[in-house]
């Protein structure tokens, strides 16, 4: 349960930042800072709040930048003293960076810097600045210690005039940007509490086809709208990444399907939210979802692991009773077991099954099924007594599924 009103505010939060950067010979430039995917994350005994800083300049090109960043909170919030959880480097640090991290001499303020800048100015302890665009620079974790709080927050322009420094071509030296310009508006605020209970439901690998696909499933109280909420599905072969950003809206106890260019053709009258070709993988491969960004720099919310359970020729059903994302993939919450694509439920979780023997008494017929699917361990079978004729299970044939019901309430 999320606990936090989707407008918190941290009552105050200045940003103290030095940069540092190759510009033209005589060259003026301003940098632009911002929050960006800012989120609280409900946890036990405290929520977490992740939040990002962005930044970019209005000089043409991409520049090499350091940067200093001194952040002052609420200690009604926060605590005296407050610590970040964790500190990331996006992708706009460069790999050489050098940090002090330490806490300042107030009680409520922390400071992420690099080490003093001397020449030669070296571009690997740098980090690249678009111009027109964001990059992406930090990413901070903080304990929320007192929930009770509003916790919206703003930059201090003021504090950063004089600390900001660029250099000109090397080996030139420090100069100060004029102006500096700070956004206080919290971007990709949540109108409501974000759902973070998506999850991955099945992963299909047919015995008789190369139509692959992967299901995530919202158990969720929330519609979650993709385009407010940036969620990502990462495959991985055991040797390279591959990701894919989700479309649309998912909303409570439906199912998205991302399927493989086949899927068309081997699922009549179903239909894949979006397609992709890096769902056409072997079943040895592992998924990963996450919330706002791919899985290297995303927050990770749910995997399945390929390599503790393969599903080659198979399809791996989530079971009914498991409501919620795991970042530890535990092999008892799954059923993998030999499938054919009449066996797969894709876009279909969570839901009860029932019986109209339209076609006859086979049980392993989609078309006896409302809606047409075969029950698995991920559904509910409802078979009345009425019905006939009733089904038959061949001999020798294993049925996987949650629970029956005869129609009559048992």
């Amino acid at each position: 349960m999320i606990k936090l009103y989707p407008m918190k505010r941290i009552l105050m939060v200045s940003i103290i930042v030095m940069s540092l950067a190759y510009l033209d010979a005589g060259a003026s430039d301003t940098l632009y800072y911002r929050f960006n995917n800012y989120i609280i994350k409900d946890a036990s005994p405290y929520d977490t709040l992740i939040m990002e800083i962005d930044i970019r300049s209005s000089t043409t090109g991409t520049y090499l930048v350091a940067c200093q960043v001194d952040l002052h909170f609420n200690t009604t919030a926060f605590g005296n003293n407050a610590q970040p959880v964790s500190v990331t480097h996006l992708e706009m640090v460069g790999p050489a960076m050098i940090l002090s991290l330490g806490q300042n001499p107030t009680p409520n303020a922390y400071r992420y810097a690099i080490s003093q800048l001397l020449p030669p100015y070296n571009p690997a302890f740098l980090s690249l600045v678009p111009s027109t665009s964001w990059g992406r620079l930090i990413r901070f974790k903080f304990l929320v210690l007192d929930n009770s709080q509003n916790t919206g927050m703003e930059f201090y322009p003021t504090h950063m005039t004089g600390n900001q420094r660029y250099v000109t071509n090397p080996p030139g030296s420090l100069m100060s940007y004029a102006p500096i310009v700070a956004s206080n508006t919290l971007i990709n605020l949540p109108s409501a509490p974000t759902n973070l209970n998506l999850m991955i439901s099945e992963l299909g690998d047919p015995s008789n086809s190369n139509a692959d696909f992967v299901e995530v499933y919202n158990p969720g109280p929330n519609p979650v709208n993709f385009s407010q909420y940036p969620w990502y599905l990462t495959i991985y072969n055991g040797s390279t990444y591959q990701n894919i950003q989700l479309t649309g809206t998912l909303n409570t106890g439906d199912s998205y399907v991302l399927g493989g260019t086949s899927f068309t053709t081997a699922y009549p009258g179903k239909s894949a939210d979006i397609t992709s070709a890096i769902a056409e993988q072997n079943g040895m491969v592992s998924w990963y979802l996450t919330l706002w960004n791919p899985y290297s720099t995303g927050i990770f919310i749910d995997q399945y692991n390929g390599t503790a359970l393969p599903f080659n020729g198979k399809h791996a059903v989530r079971r009914y009773g498991i409501t919620a994302p795991t970042t530890t993939f535990t092999t008892s919450q799954w059923e993998a077991s030999p499938a054919a694509n009449m066996y797969m439920t894709p876009g279909s979780h969570r839901a009860t099954l029932t019986w109209d023997g339209s076609t006859g008494p086979n049980w392993a017929d989609t078309a006896n099924w409302t809606p047409p699917f075969i029950p698995d361990v991920g559904h509910n079978a409802e078979v009345p007594i009425s019905i006939i004729p009733a089904p038959s299970i061949g001999t020798g044939t294993t049925v996987n599924l949650h629970n029956v019901y005869n129609g009559s309430g048992d």
